[in-house]
């Protein structure tokens, strides 16, 4: 099982993100351990983004986490649907990721306190991924898109769609989010009929 094994915490976790904008959550190991896992998904703390830059910085930063984790997924993934989810993930997040750079030209500005954190984030659970077993490693894969998707339909929701600046960049992002709620939905049968 993953390192992050958030089902029903998870959803307790996001009603009260809801509410103050961060929340923490216990995570259980497959070892049984617990640790903390931080839900935060930028309202209150992160209304300093003032342009499509820092919000196109924070979709870019989602994606590359998206698109690291896939790349493990496709060498360590036994089943081949879940191969096959991973490759899409790859793809869906490069053509996302090429998309988002056409609309805005970004600097070392754009970079946020947000974006920091996703970043640090995915590298932190992509590094726990690398260490699941091979025979537990699609249950973990699928429990952390689970997670990650849900995290970015928040992200979406509270933060940047309603600090987007331009038409183009909301058109965007409105696009993203319909992706974004497939990959979730995806993940969560995947994971369901693998189990």
């Amino acid at each position: 099982m993953s390192k992050i094994i958030l089902i029903a915490a998870l959803m307790i976790s996001l009603a009260a993100k809801a509410q103050s904008g961060t929340s923490m959550t216990t995570a259980v190991s497959s070892t049984g351990t617990t640790g903390t896992v931080s839900t935060q998904t930028g309202t209150a703390a992160d209304s300093t983004l003032t342009t499509d830059g820092q919000i196109a910085k924070v979709l870019l930063t989602v994606n590359e986490g998206e698109m690291d984790a896939a790349e493990i997924a496709l060498k360590k993934a036994k089943n081949k649907e879940v191969r096959e989810f991973a490759k899409m993930m790859v793809k869906h997040h490069r053509e996302n990721k090429k998309q988002t750079r056409a609309l805005t030209k970004l600097t070392d500005r754009d970079t946020s306190a947000l974006s920091k954190s996703l970043k640090q984030e995915a590298k932190d659970a992509n590094k726990n991924l690398k260490k699941e077993s091979r025979d537990s490693f699609d249950t973990a894969y699928l429990q952390l898109q689970f997670y990650a998707h849900q995290k970015a339909l928040n992200l979406l929701d509270a933060n940047l769609i309603p600090n987007a600046k331009t038409e183009a960049m909301r058109s965007h992002l409105v696009k993203t989010r319909e992706t974004v709620s497939n990959h979730l939905t995806e993940a969560q049968n995947l994971k369901t009929k693998i189990e």
